[in-house]
Order: C-alpha cells, then structure tokens, then sequence
C-alpha cells in the first residue's frame, strides 16, 4: 500500500513539474528583440570581414536596445537611422558588401513604421 502511495505521489510530482515548465512563461525580452537579431548578424559578419571596424555599429545597435527596453521610441529611432546612415556611408572601413548585406537584413526585420524610422538614400538618391 505503501508503495503505490510513494509511486503515485512521483508521478504526480512529475506530471506537475512538466505541466509547469509547458505553462512557465517564455522570455522573448531583449535576448530575442529585432534589434538582437541585428546584433547577431552583425557578429557574423565581424568573423566574415575581421578588417572592419565594427564597434561604432556595435554601440548604436546597443543604444537602441537601451532605448527600446525602456519603451523610448524616439531614441531607438535616432539611434536606428544614424545605423543605417552608418551603413549607407560605409562608415569606420565598411566595405561594400558587408554594409550591403548587414543593411538588407536589418531593413527586414526593423519595424520602421513603428518608429518612423526613416532609411538614407543611396549617393544615387534611391531608397
């Protein structure tokens, strides 16, 4: 008797645990952000383009995150727009397909409208 109590008090256990780690909440905070996504792609291409000075990009994208985890969208927009204007220049020894490519991704994922973030045009004029 003993033991089906000492089994079934486990089991109960166990499926309480599990059910708790289905109903934990997941943190998609800042680890998981666009402006984290950027982050991260710029860490690849750092590995990719070693010659680049990557650190201004770096700082920006980490203001921006500052700013953004504090709910200040005119700073995450500042912020955000000398990034690009940083890329469209190939600032600090960008080379060009580096900041092409670093620029193409993070327009994707950048929620523009939300901040009204305003992208530099090109040294053609384009956008």
């Amino acid at each position: 008797m003993k033991r089906g109590i000492t089994y079934g008090l486990l089991w109960a256990v166990a499926v309480g645990m599990g059910l708790g780690f289905l109903a934990a909440p997941v943190d998609a905070g800042a680890s998981d952000s666009w402006i984290a996504q950027i982050e991260r792609t710029l860490e690849f291409y750092e590995t990719q383009y070693p010659a680049v000075n990557f650190a201004p990009y770096d700082h920006r994208l980490i203001l921006a995150e500052k700013a953004w985890m504090v709910g200040d969208h005119q700073r995450v927009k500042s912020e955000m727009e000398m990034f690009f204007t940083m890329l469209r220049a190939r600032a600090h020894g960008m080379n060009e397909a580096a900041a092409q490519e670093v620029f193409n991704f993070a327009l994707t994922v950048t929620p523009l409208q939300e901040y009204g973030i305003s992208i530099p045009p090109t040294s053609s004029g384009e956008r």
